[in-house]
Protein backbone atom coordinates (compact mmCIF):
# COMPACT_ATOMS: atom_id res chain seq x y z
CA UNK A 1 0.00 0.00 0.00
CA UNK A 2 1.39 3.33 -1.05
CA UNK A 3 1.21 6.17 1.33
CA UNK A 4 0.38 9.60 0.03
CA UNK A 5 2.86 12.28 0.97
CA UNK A 6 1.62 14.60 3.63
CA UNK A 7 1.22 18.20 2.59
CA UNK A 8 1.48 20.65 5.39
CA UNK A 9 -0.75 23.66 5.10
CA UNK A 10 -0.27 26.92 6.85
CA UNK A 11 -3.50 28.00 8.46
CA UNK A 12 -2.86 31.65 7.60
CA UNK A 13 -1.49 31.35 4.12
CA UNK A 14 -1.17 34.46 1.98
CA UNK A 15 -4.27 33.50 -0.01
CA UNK A 16 -6.35 33.14 3.18
CA UNK A 17 -5.18 36.49 4.48
CA UNK A 18 -6.00 38.22 1.23
CA UNK A 19 -9.40 36.58 1.06
CA UNK A 20 -10.24 37.79 4.55
CA UNK A 21 -8.92 41.31 3.96
CA UNK A 22 -10.59 41.85 0.58
CA UNK A 23 -13.99 42.94 1.97
CA UNK A 24 -12.35 45.29 4.46
CA UNK A 25 -10.09 46.85 1.87
CA UNK A 26 -12.92 47.08 -0.66
CA UNK A 27 -14.99 49.13 1.75
CA UNK A 28 -12.15 51.57 2.46
CA UNK A 29 -11.28 52.70 -1.03
CA UNK A 30 -12.34 56.13 -2.19
CA UNK A 31 -15.27 56.11 -4.54
CA UNK A 32 -14.51 57.37 -8.04
CA UNK A 33 -15.24 61.03 -8.61
CA UNK A 34 -18.45 61.81 -10.47
CA UNK A 35 -18.08 62.02 -14.22
CA UNK A 36 -17.26 65.14 -16.14
CA UNK A 37 -18.19 64.84 -19.80
CA UNK A 38 -17.04 67.38 -22.36
CA UNK A 39 -17.72 67.71 -26.06
CA UNK A 40 -16.18 70.26 -28.44
CA UNK A 41 -18.10 72.44 -30.89
CA UNK A 42 -16.04 73.91 -33.74
CA UNK A 43 -17.24 77.49 -34.36
CA UNK A 44 -13.96 78.63 -35.93
CA UNK A 45 -15.25 78.72 -39.51
CA UNK A 46 -12.46 76.30 -40.48
CA UNK A 47 -11.98 72.56 -40.25
CA UNK A 48 -9.68 71.55 -37.41
CA UNK A 49 -6.92 69.02 -38.06
CA UNK A 50 -6.71 68.19 -34.36
CA UNK A 51 -8.02 69.34 -30.98
CA UNK A 52 -6.60 68.53 -27.53
CA UNK A 53 -7.99 69.37 -24.11
CA UNK A 54 -6.11 69.30 -20.81
CA UNK A 55 -2.76 70.09 -19.28
CA UNK A 56 0.23 68.82 -21.17
CA UNK A 57 3.29 70.02 -22.96
CA UNK A 58 2.61 71.13 -26.52
CA UNK A 59 -0.05 69.79 -28.81
CA UNK A 60 -1.22 66.42 -27.57
CA UNK A 61 1.00 66.44 -24.48
CA UNK A 62 0.96 63.56 -22.00
CA UNK A 63 -1.81 65.04 -19.84
CA UNK A 64 -4.12 66.01 -22.67
CA UNK A 65 -7.10 64.28 -24.25
CA UNK A 66 -7.25 64.12 -28.06
CA UNK A 67 -10.61 64.88 -29.69
CA UNK A 68 -9.19 64.50 -33.20
CA UNK A 69 -10.23 66.32 -36.35
CA UNK A 70 -13.43 68.38 -36.14
CA UNK A 71 -15.20 69.74 -39.22
CA UNK A 72 -16.33 73.36 -39.24
CA UNK A 73 -19.68 73.63 -37.44
CA UNK A 74 -19.49 70.07 -36.09
CA UNK A 75 -19.72 68.93 -32.47
CA UNK A 76 -17.83 65.92 -31.14
CA UNK A 77 -19.37 63.21 -28.98
CA UNK A 78 -18.95 63.62 -25.21
CA UNK A 79 -15.71 62.31 -23.72
CA UNK A 80 -15.31 61.45 -20.03
CA UNK A 81 -12.65 63.33 -18.13
CA UNK A 82 -11.45 63.40 -14.55
CA UNK A 83 -13.36 66.07 -12.65
CA UNK A 84 -10.16 68.01 -11.92
CA UNK A 85 -9.06 71.32 -13.41
CA UNK A 86 -5.94 69.83 -15.05
CA UNK A 87 -8.13 67.57 -17.20
CA UNK A 88 -9.62 70.57 -19.02
CA UNK A 89 -7.38 73.52 -18.07
CA UNK A 90 -5.87 74.18 -21.50
CA UNK A 91 -6.82 73.56 -25.08
CA UNK A 92 -4.78 73.30 -28.25
CA UNK A 93 -5.95 73.05 -31.82
CA UNK A 94 -4.58 73.13 -35.34
CA UNK A 95 -6.56 74.30 -38.36
CA UNK A 96 -6.30 72.54 -41.71
CA UNK A 97 -4.29 75.54 -42.96
CA UNK A 98 -1.66 74.78 -40.29
CA UNK A 99 -2.42 77.56 -37.79
CA UNK A 100 -1.84 76.45 -34.20
CA UNK A 101 -3.70 77.94 -31.25
CA UNK A 102 -3.26 77.42 -27.50
CA UNK A 103 -5.56 78.80 -24.83
CA UNK A 104 -6.83 78.42 -21.29
CA UNK A 105 -10.39 77.42 -20.52
CA UNK A 106 -10.60 80.01 -17.72
CA UNK A 107 -9.41 83.61 -17.55
CA UNK A 108 -6.18 83.95 -15.53
CA UNK A 109 -7.98 85.64 -12.61
CA UNK A 110 -10.23 82.57 -12.13
CA UNK A 111 -7.54 79.87 -12.31
CA UNK A 112 -7.51 77.98 -9.03
CA UNK A 113 -10.74 79.62 -7.88
CA UNK A 114 -13.28 77.92 -10.08
CA UNK A 115 -13.74 74.36 -11.29
CA UNK A 116 -16.48 72.70 -13.28
CA UNK A 117 -18.96 70.67 -11.30
CA UNK A 118 -19.50 67.08 -12.46
CA UNK A 119 -21.88 67.00 -15.41
CA UNK A 120 -21.99 67.50 -19.18
CA UNK A 121 -20.50 70.50 -20.96
CA UNK A 122 -20.01 71.83 -24.48
CA UNK A 123 -16.84 73.81 -25.12
CA UNK A 124 -17.39 75.99 -28.19
CA UNK A 125 -14.11 77.10 -29.77
CA UNK A 126 -13.83 80.06 -32.14
CA UNK A 127 -11.24 82.52 -33.44
CA UNK A 128 -11.72 86.28 -33.04
CA UNK A 129 -9.12 88.82 -34.08
CA UNK A 130 -6.62 86.03 -34.67
CA UNK A 131 -6.98 84.81 -31.07
CA UNK A 132 -8.65 81.61 -29.85
CA UNK A 133 -11.88 82.00 -27.88
CA UNK A 134 -13.63 79.35 -25.81
CA UNK A 135 -17.16 79.45 -24.40
CA UNK A 136 -18.20 76.85 -21.84
CA UNK A 137 -21.86 75.85 -21.67
CA UNK A 138 -23.39 73.44 -19.13
CA UNK A 139 -25.63 70.92 -20.90
CA UNK A 140 -28.79 69.34 -19.46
Amino acid sequence: MTQRPRVSRLPWSLFTRLALLAPAVGGCHASPSPALEVRIHNATGSDLRGFWLGAGSGFGGPGSRAYGAILSGATTPYRSLRATYGAYSNYNFTTVSGQQFVGSTLPNELIGRQELAPGRYTFSVSIAGGQPQLAVRADP
